[in-house]
């Protein structure tokens, strides 16, 4: 598969994402919590709570309403992963351009030329996948989400799986996936309790929000003027139609 695509290894035996499979620790990622600073107009929102009680303690419980464990998970993971593993100075993906400036062209062949070196690695068999995207310096979908299974196992100590949509993009997941490993195509029919954690979209929910949630990521990066590598045809619109439809609509996998 070209540099554009997922990592096709996850029925490779060189490292199974069960259970009982060893994880290999990461580095703590820095995840800052955002709180919210005093509303300095308490005075008028005083009286304006006393007028619609309901309303108010309707929005309060919804603030103070925690999060899964799952899903914080997923979030914590995605954050760490990307710190780490993903922003400067390290090369990112090779496979997302952000302008079409030289220096951006010259960041996506370097970046290109560090993941084909470290995936010959791993089929070389002088390296397993985990510590090939631990130690290397350029990271596409698959190598993040590699990342993630491994942190979400060692940290969390939840079975998680690397999953594949569509031949083009990988993300990890965590819940109850079928033994056979094959989901339904449309995200929104999975089991509620499946979660996704997507670095290289810098995605965290649920699985059957997960849809929703990259077409209005697509949506900010196609405003942004990124593009998206597709196999076969190259770089396209993150909103062009065929990229959609294969990560969305096409074929799911885990293991």
């Amino acid at each position: 598969m070209g540099i554009c695509g997922s990592v096709d290894r996850v029925n490779s035996g060189r490292l199974t994402y069960t259970e009982s499979s060893p994880a290999r620790q990461l580095p703590a990622g820095n995840t800052q919590q955002h709180v919210n600073s005093p509303d300095q107009t308490s005075g008028v929102l005083a009286g304006l709570s006393s007028m619609s009680p309901s309303r108010s303690v309707s929005r309060s419980s919804l603030r103070q309403r925690p999060l899964s464990p799952s899903l914080r998970a997923v979030s914590e993971v995605m954050q760490s992963v990307r710190a780490q593993y993903y922003k400067a100075p390290r090369l990112k993906s090779g496979n997302k351009m952000r302008n079409a400036g030289f220096e951006e062209a010259a960041r996506i062949h370097k970046a290109n030329s560090e993941i084909r070196r470290m995936r010959k690695q791993v089929d070389d068999l002088e390296e397993d996948v985990v510590t090939s995207a631990m130690d290397g310096n350029a990271h596409n979908c698959g190598e993040l989400a590699t990342l993630a299974v491994n942190y979400l196992q060692q940290d969390h100590n939840l079975v998680a799986h690397l999953a594949l949509f569509g031949k083009e993009h990988n993300a990890a997941i965590v819940g109850p996936v079928p033994r056979a490993g094959t989901l339904p195509s449309d995200m929104t029919d999975w089991d509620a309790d499946i979660y996704v954690c997507d670095p290289w979209c810098n995605i965290a929910c649920r699985a059957n929000d997960y849809p929703a949630e990259f077409k209005e990521k697509m949506e900010k990066w196609d405003r942004a003027g990124k593009q998206v590598c597709l196999s076969g045809t190259g770089f396209v619109s993150p909103t062009s139609d065929e990229w959609i439809s294969t990560v969305l609509g096409g074929e799911k996998k885990a293991t």
